[in-house]
This record gives C-alpha cells, sequence and structure tokens, in this order.
C-alpha cells in the first residue's frame, strides 16, 4: 500500500521539523511544506497530496480555515487542523468549512496517525457516496430519457397510422372526385354531345328537303353547343376557378357569394374582406377558397341558417379565416364519427388547413350556429431588390 501523502501547511521551523518526524516514524511521506494561506492553495493544486495538516493561524492574509475552505472548495483533499486554541469560535469555524480532524499541539504520534487514517477514509467514503450519487443521477436521466424517447416512438406511430389512413382517404377521395367528374361528363356535356349528333344527323336528311326545317335544327345544335360550353366551364370551376389565378383570392371570394346566393336565395352571404392580396401566400388561396365553398354548403344543407358571415383578416403575423352562420348547430362531441365527419366535409377542411401549415378549429351548441375558424402565417413582405 502507498505512504499516504502529505502537505503541511505550518509557518514555525520548528514545528514543521517536528510534524516531519512523526510523520517519519508513521511512515508517512511529506511532499510539501507551505508557510502562507496562497502558498498552501498553490501548492495543493500542484501536488494533489492526500491530506493536509493545516496550521489554524498562520501569517498573512488568510488564516488556516480560510486557506482550508479555498482548498477544499477547489480540490476537495482534506484537511486536519492543528491548533493550539480550542475555543468555540475557531471550532464552529472549522466545523462550517468540513475539517477532516482537530488536533489539539501537542499532540502524540498516535493521535495524528489516527486522525491520517480516519480523514482518508472519510475522503474516500465521500467520493464513494458522490459517484454512487452521479450513478443514480445518471439513471434517472437515462430512464427519463428512455421514457421520453418511447413516447416519441409512440407519437411517432400515431403519426404513421394518421398518415397511413390520411393516403387511404386521399385515394378513396381521389376515386370518389374521379367518378363524379365521370358521371358529370357522361350526364350532362355527355348527352349535349350525342343530341348534338342527332341533330346534325337530322339536318342531313332534310338538307335536300326543306331549307327552314335544317335552319331551325342549326339552331338547335347551336343552343346545345352553348350548353355544352357553359357545363364544361362549370365543371372546370367546380375544379378550380380560374378567377382565382386570373384576378386572386378576393375577387373569387365575392363571385362565389354572389353565386351562391342565386341559387340559395333565402341565404344571405355577409362578406368581410380586410386583408390585402398579396399578404396570402399563392399555395393557400386554393385551400381558404376550399374552406369557405365547403363551408357555405354546409350551411346550405345542414344548417337551416338564413346567415352566414365570411371574414378573412390580418391579425398580427396571421390571417385568420371565419365562417359562421346563425343555423341550428350541432353538438359536437356527436361529430366524432369520422364518417359523420366526412359527410360534412370537415375532416377534409381540418386536413387541407393542417396541410398547408395552418390551424382549425370548429365550435357550435345546438341551437346557436357554428363557426368555422382557420389561421395561417401571413405571407411575409418581399425584401427590397428581391425579385
Amino acid at each position: 500500500m502507498a505512504k499516504p501523502r502529505i502537505l503541511i501547511v505550518e509557518d514555525e521551523f520548528i514545528t514543521v521539523q517536528d510534524i516531519q518526524a512523526s510523520l517519519d516514524r508513521m511512515g508517512h511521506a511529506v511532499c510539501g511544506v507551505a508557510v502562507s494561506g496562497e502558498q498552501a492553495i498553490q501548492l495543493a493544486g500542484e501536488l494533489r497530496p492526500d491530506v493536509i495538516l493545516m496550521d489554524v493561524v498562520l501569517k498573512g492574509d488568510m488564516d488556516g480555515i480560510e486557506t482550508a475552505g479555498h482548498i477544499v472548495s477547489r480540490y476537495d483533499i482534506p484537511v486536519i487542523y492543528l491548533s493550539a486554541y480550542a475555543d468555540a469560535g475557531t471550532l464552529e469555524r472549522a466545523r462550517i468549512f468540513e475539517s477532516h480532524g482537530y488536533l489539539l499541539k501537542p499532540f502524540r504520534d498516535r493521535e495524528l496517525d489516527a486522525n491520517i487514517h480516519m480523514a482518508i477514509y472519510k475522503a474516500e467514503m465521500k467520493r464513494k457516496v458522490k459517484e454512487a450519487e452521479e450513478v443514480i443521477d445518471l439513471n434517472e436521466y437515462l430512464r427519463k430519457e428512455i421514457a421520453r424517447r418511447e413516447m416519441a416512438e409512440s407519437q411517432l406511430d400515431d403519426t404513421s397510422r394518421q398518415l397511413r389512413v390520411l393516403s387511404s382517404r386521399l385515394l378513396d377521395a381521389q376515386e370518389r372526385e374521379r367518378k363524379r367528374l365521370a358521371d358529370e361528363i357522361h350526364d350532362s356535356i355527355g348527352s349535349s354531345l350525342a343530341a348534338i349528333k342527332f341533330s346534325l344527323e337530322e339536318a342531313v336528311v332534310n338538307l335536300k328537303r326543306d331549307r327552314d326545317v335544317v335552319l331551325e335544327s342549326m339552331r338547335k345544335v347551336i343552343a346545345m353547343v352553348q350548353g355544352a360550353i357553359e357545363e364544361s366551364r362549370r365543371i372546370s370551376s367546380n375544379l378550380r376557378p380560374s378567377l382565382i389565378d386570373d384576378l386572386g383570392l378576393l375577387p373569387t371570394i365575392r363571385w362565389l357569394a354572389e353565386e351562391f346566393q342565386k341559387v340559395y336565395t333565402d341565404l344571405a352571404i355577409q362578406l368581410r374582406l380586410g386583408i390585402e392580396e398579396t399578404a396570402i401566400a399563392e399555395a393557400l388561396k386554393i385551400v381558404i377558397y376550399r374552406i369557405i365553398q365547403e363551408s357555405l354548403n354546409n350551411a346550405a344543407k345542414y344548417s337551416e341558417a338564413d346567415t352566414v358571415r365570411i371574414e378573412l383578416t390580418p391579425e398580427g403575423e396571421r390571417i385568420h379565416l371565419l365562417v359562421a352562420d346563425n343555423g341550428v348547430g350541432c353538438d359536437l362531441g356527436k361529430l366524432d364519427d369520422a364518417d359523420r365527419l366526412s359527410g360534412m366535409g370537415l375532416r377534409s377542411m381540418q386536413e387541407r388547413a393542417h396541410f398547408s401549415g395552418g390551424r382549425f378549429d370548429i365550435r357550435s351548441v345546438p341551437g346557436s350556429g357554428m363557426k368555422i375558424m382557420a389561421s395561417w402565417p401571413a405571407k411575409k413582405p418581399a425584401q427590397n431588390g428581391s425579385h
């Protein structure tokens, strides 16, 4: 077993010689001697002894107890105080600075040896307790980290499931939209073209017989062609209104409100469009239009309302959309069923808002109408010199 390395801090030369002689007899090694507090702190950092024998009374600005406080806080080296005094004030100060022993001069070799071994043992136990506490802290950190990662994995699994469900819904929606378009084209434009074909065939037959009959047939054909053109425009407008690209979102909303009121004459639409067109990102315009369109359809079909209020306004750095009606409202708790949500278009509105980086909320109670609210970050103004 290696000899304990001792640093002596004592400003009396004769006392230092006596302590060295005692340590030599006990088989301990003196690694250094300091005569002031400043020197003791320096040597403690350089030599890192196992134990420091510290005289309480030292010459200079710091006494032994203050010096020990600096050494313990910096290097955590055990200190045994040596003093000719044992007054209560000195003992209390020594206790505050975590002394590992207190010997009154003169002391016997056996007392000094016991204090040195006890100080080393207490320091080793303190180190082991600290290591154990660090292990406990590490285990607690690892436990929390594992719980956090498990929660993150669970959330990731939930997100993956939601994405799979969403992908399935998108595919179903695409197929339903394709079927709807196919039915519309077959029933409207297809029927018009078939009628045109029959009229042209009839005109060819009558061409040699009666000019007036042929002219009348041509007039009918022209009317049917005009109807087919209007029907194709209607289908195209339902897919994506060209007004959005030609004039912008705000004129398109006004046009939608006017067209809607032509069909639903008992439903008043109040518009408050208090935002600049330039504040709305291009990608958001069709999203906002579809939410308004679907909200109006819901109001007309389900709400029994006579007034719908549409507001598109800036608030801070966000764009806020509100579509509110004064209809019968509903119990939102009963709308949790996915089919019911999809039937009212609420699910598609919610997904449109979320996938475009927005927030979506529905508020309604029976007898108090329904409010559909969404918001998105406003478009940042272009920097000077940007294109």
